[in-house]
């Protein structure tokens, strides 16, 4: 098991963050503990890396270190899955990813991000960055980058069937203004048949919006 720092103790953060809130797959730990989330983040966010709260990205957020362990684990990959994470920001969770999958398309939208994806993939065989969603379908599907009101439809025809989709919804009413608004990080399933079955509920918490604006080249400082 890799120590990373002495700021970031991988051990004390299993120990402390992600175990209390019920991850407890070996698969999903040795991930977490084979990469470093620090060089995926600006430098000015080094010190709150592995903290519980959302770290904001320009138009994405990165989901709290115990959140997108909880998901992970719901997601149940296998090495002979090919997976895709949607909205792949600065391309930590891709490549957490490459350590369980056979493959890994990683979607960014945002010119940025996207240039900050390609950098930190480089030399990853498994991960391949990609600006506009393909059609190839896959088996699981991350959808990183913030909450969402509902999952488009490109996203869902892309799963297999027998596939898994995770993502965090927002599920504050309309007429409560909450920001960030209360969402529930949600397991979607894809039967033999191709409909997709009743959604899990693996989580609670306040996270902000992923903004899907098309506007995406302003200036983004690290």
């Amino acid at each position: 098991m890799n120590v990373f720092t002495a700021e970031h103790d991988i051990e004390s953060i299993l120990f402390q963050q992600v175990r209390p809130h019920g991850v407890l797959s070996t698969q999903v730990e040795a991930a977490l503990c084979s990469i470093n989330r620090v060089p995926f983040l600006p430098p000015a966010f080094a010190d709150v890396a592995y903290g519980d709260a959302p770290i904001q990205l320009k138009r994405r957020c990165e989901l709290p270190f115990f959140v997108l362990a909880r998901l992970l684990q719901a997601l149940a990959i296998r090495e002979d899955e090919r997976a895709c994470v949607v909205s792949a920001g600065m391309g930590y969770s891709a490549t957490l990813l490459a350590q369980i999958s056979r493959s890994v398309e990683a979607f960014e939208s945002d010119s940025v991000l996207f240039a900050r994806l390609i950098d930190a993939t480089r030399g990853n065989a498994i991960v391949t960055p990609v600006p506009t969603l393909s059609t190839k379908p896959v088996d699981v599907i991350l959808m990183d980058g913030g909450s969402l009101d509902a999952v488009k439809k490109p996203v869902l025809d892309k799963l297999l069937p027998g596939g898994r989709l995770a993502f965090v919804r927002v599920m504050t009413a309309e007429s409560v203004i909450l920001e960030p608004p209360l969402c529930e990080a949600v397991l979607l399933k894809k039967n033999a048949d191709g409909v997709f079955l009743e959604p899990q509920i693996v989580y609670q918490l306040h996270l902000p919006r992923l903004n899907v604006s098309n506007a995406e080249n302003e200036a983004f400082h690290f």
